[in-house]
């Protein structure tokens, strides 16, 4: 099974919105405590995130985190600032 981390509720509630699992990181400065994502560790987690410095320096800790738990973090690069933009781009 497949999970998504997004960076903000909103993106994670888009994502739910469409059917997928999705769970938010308040923002890069509200990274959870490491052991919190041990839960996460039976599941395939895809990280999309917000396309900006902040969004990259998330992407890098959360990198470190997972590295640090034998697992691999995967990366969706979005064409859009994250994926609640994406979203409406789409929908248009």
């Amino acid at each position: 099974e497949t999970v998504y981390l997004t960076e903000g509720e909103f993106d994670s509630i888009a994502l739910e919105s469409l059917g997928y699992n999705a769970l938010a990181i308040p923002g890069a400065g509200n990274i959870p405590d490491k052991q919190k994502f041990v839960r996460l560790k039976p599941y395939k987690v895809i990280y999309c995130g917000d396309k900006d410095e902040a969004g990259n320096k998330l992407l890098n800790e959360l990198s470190l985190i997972f590295r640090d738990m034998n697992k691999v973090l995967y990366f969706k690069e979005l064409p859009a600032k994250d994926f609640n933009e994406y979203l409406q781009n789409v929908r248009g």
